[in-house]
Parts: C-alpha cells; structure tokens; sequence
C-alpha cells in the first residue's frame, strides 16, 4: 500500500505505474495541477487500485469520457452485475493499447443507488443542473422507468449535462468512499464548474446532507482550485521521465498557479499589460501619446494618474495608495512603474520605490517639477507663438496661474490660454513620430522599461 498524507510521490513513467510504499497527498479534498502528459491521470488511476475492502466497493475513478447515456432505467439484478463488473474494470492497470478507462452509464447507476440517494440527488441536480425527473407508466407497470432532464432525453442532452450526471450518481452513491475525477471541468461552462467545485467541497465535509467522501481531482481548470485551503493543492511536474507531486505552499504560490492556468497574461481577460502611476492627467495624456509611438499597439498599457496638479498632499496620498493596491497584485508588483513630478521631496520618491521593491529604474522623478517642460518644443512654439528661448521661463509663469486659479485651474501661455488638460490635450494632437526626439529621455526610457515589462 501507498504512504498517505506526504509531501511527495514518484511515478515511474518506463513502466505507467507508481510503484508501491511511495507518499502521496490525502486530505479530504485533493487537487491535482499540473501540465499534459504530467501524470495525473497515472496517479487517480492508481490511487483507485488502492482502494478496496473484502468485495465491497470503496472508491471510483471517473475517467474523462463520461458522456455515454441511456435514456430508460434497467432491470436491478443486471444493473448490480454490471456496475460492479464495471468498477472492477477502472481498477485494473490499464492496458497499453486503450487510452482511456471505460465509465458507467450514469442511467444505470441512478437506477442502483437506494431511494434516500437517488431523492437527494434529484433535489441536488433541480437545484443547480436543471431539471431531472424520472417517469414511470402507471398503466405499464413493469415497464422501464424513463429518464427526463429539462424535457430531453439525456441521450439528447448536450455533453456537459450528460457529464455532470456521470459524477452527481457517484457523489450521492452511499457505497463509495473515495471518489478520483479526471478533468471535471470538460464540457462544462465557467459557472457550472463553479456549482460542482461547491458540490465537491460539501461533500468532502459531508455538509448539507451529501454522504462524505475523499474526494481526488485532476484538473486544468483555475475553478477547481480550492482557493478556501491552500494545502489541498499539488502541483504535478514531470522531469527526467519522473512524476512528482508537490504540495503548494503558500497562498502566493496558489495565486501563481491560478494565474498560469488563466494563461499567463492579464490581457487574456483585457486587463492592461502594464500600469503606470503619474501625478496627474497631463502627464498621463502626454504619455499615453508617446506610449503609442514608441511601443506595441498590441500591448495595453493603462497610466493611472492622482490630479496632482496644485494638490500636492491629497496627490501623493492617491499614488501612495494607488501603489500599494497595485503592488497587491501579483502578477503587476514586480512589473508597474511610476513618473513622479521634480517637485516630489526625496522620501516620497524612496517610499515609492520601497513599496515597489524598485532600485531606480521603474520610478523615475523627472529633472523638473512638472510635465509640461518636456513637451516638443516645435509643438509648443506652434501653439503658443512663444520662442523657444523664453519658452520655460512662460512655462513657471503658466504654472504659477494655474496653481492660484483654483476656480478654473487655466492660464496663459503665450497665445494659448486654459488649463494643464487642453495643453495637454493640444500637444498630443499635433505630435508626430518624428517629436520623439524632443521628447527626453527620462521619460522615453521609463516608457521602454514599462513596455518591456508588459505581458
């Protein structure tokens, strides 16, 4: 027999079997993660050998075709027969020439399970699956009872309704103790997988009247991860022709695996690629603009910026906690970056960089205290009619006017005369590739490092 409760177990891949004495996890609930072709499958099948007691049935492997119906109830004494010559099938080593073990037909097995499981089972699947109900002909009494779920035949039922009862008639199956469920997650849409995950975590409680079982699954599915306990997950790898089994260790590492198994990106659920914190809407228009020119169109970068304007103290607490949310998430901690303002003191700009964990190159303070001495000269010239000479010094005397225009928030800057916005807003429209040359290069360099960080 196998060592439970371990952190690890090892599958020989020469001969497809695990060999005996070897640990493997056991809990009440078990996830198995892990890659195509890791093992997982070799490890349910297994565990399923493991698991029997004087001729009673103790556990079923539910293999990954489980879509073969019928559509009438059985004779009982067939029925029997049968499922048990059935169970002891799964339970054999595999042979090499079959890819998968053959499943039951769940209609034979609803006729097998006694009245108080069957009844549960029926309250179960109205409440979450649709409606089930079994039709016996009043006049005919010997004749087979027929099945119906939502008015179908399950025969015509699609393949995700025929799954789920394939592992409903074994939940509610009051002889079996431990169930092994290879990919629950087949055929079935997100927010059924999340109604059978629940299923699955009750009955491995033995809450709300469900028959407790040890429950095993493998799966690919970020649904089927148990989120409530970390330590009900294993990872599955296989290196070297070797299957290992890991138990995840942390939280962190949980929310690693269920990023993976989301496909790696954020963009693959149009989240951004990366975030950039700037102090306020100016410079996120000025950069968004740049962004563009200089980076992949197909990377999605989102600027958040905190109206830093003349608020400086209301500004620096909305970026100060617009990065510690940020660095909460995992999957941006180590990639966003921030522009701060020439007027930032030194400790705002090194608490920004701790709460990052950044050495300098994802949180730049620009050389002058605000963005608008950094647009394209040639721009500003058009705009204004200023000469570039004089041009920063009618830039301190346009910031000067809008910090004391609190109703309007707008000056004058030669010939143009509003606020930091339509400035912005006026550059960027007249901007072309060839501007990136003015542009400096504090500021193109951190653009780069936000676009190389992307996902």
């Amino acid at each position: 027999m196998p060592i439970f409760d371990s952190q690890e177990i090892v599958v020989d891949q020469t001969t497809k079997s695990l060999r005996e004495g070897l640990k493997i996890p056991n809990n009440y609930l078990n996830i198995l993660i892990g890659p195509n072709n890791s093992g997982k499958s070799n490890i349910l099948e297994f565990i399923n050998q493991q698991y029997k007691t004087d001729g009673a049935t103790a556990s079923d492997y539910i293999p990954p075709r489980r879509f073969d119906v019928s559509n009438n109830m059985q004779s009982m004494a067939d029925t029997y027969k049968e499922l048990e010559a059935s169970l002891n099938q799964r339970r054999r080593v595999k042979d090499s020439s079959t890819s998968e073990l053959p499943n039951f037909d769940p209609i034979r097995e609803l006729a097998a399970l006694d009245n108080s499981a069957r009844s549960a089972l029926l309250k179960w699947h109205n409440k979450y699956f649709g409606h089930i109900e079994i039709i016996e002909n009043p006049e005919r009494r010997y004749e087979t009872p027929k099945v119906l779920i939502d008015d179908r035949l399950p025969a015509q039922q699609g393949s995700g309704s025929r799954a789920i009862l394939s592992i409903l008639v074994r939940i509610f199956d009051n002889r079996l103790k431990v169930l092994l469920i290879d990919e629950p997650e087949i055929s079935l849409e997100p927010k059924t997988q999340k109604k059978l995950m629940f299923l699955f975590q009750l009955a491995s409680q033995g809450k709300e009247g469900l028959p407790q079982k040890k429950i095993f699954i493998s799966t690919h599915s970020h649904l089927f991860i148990d989120r409530e306990d970390f330590r009900n997950n294993s990872i599955v790898q296989k290196k070297d022709d070797q299957t290992t089994i890991r138990k995840v260790q942390n939280e962190k590492e949980l929310q690693e695996i269920v990023f993976s198994l989301l496909g790696s990106s954020p963009e693959d659920l149009f989240f951004p690629s990366n975030i950039i914190v700037v102090e306020g809407a100016s410079d996120a228009i000025f950069l968004q603009k740049v962004s563009n020119f200089i980076g992949d169109m197909n990377k999605n970068i989102a600027i958040h910026f905190a109206e830093g304007d003349s608020k400086v103290p209301i500004a620096a607490e909305a970026i100060e906690q617009m990065l510690k949310t940020s660095s909460y998430i995992p999957v941006y901690k180590d990639k966003i970056c921030v522009l701060l303002d020439g007027k930032r003191d030194s400790s705002f700009v090194n608490k920004a960089k701790e709460i990052l964990k950044d050495e300098g190159e994802r949180v730049i303070q620009l050389s002058k205290e605000a963005i608008e001495y950094f647009y394209p000269k040639r721009i500003l010239k058009k705009i204004t009619g200023l000469d570039e000479t004089n041009i920063d010094k009618e830039i301190k005397s346009f910031l000067c006017q809008v910090n004391k225009n609190k109703e309007t928030w707008a000056g004058q800057l030669g010939r143009f005369n509003g606020t930091k916005v339509n400035l912005a807003k006026m550059v960027t429209e007249l901007m072309e590739i060839s501007d990136l040359e003015d542009v400096s290069l504090e500021i193109r360099k951190l653009l780069s490092v936000a676009i190389n960080k992307c996902f």
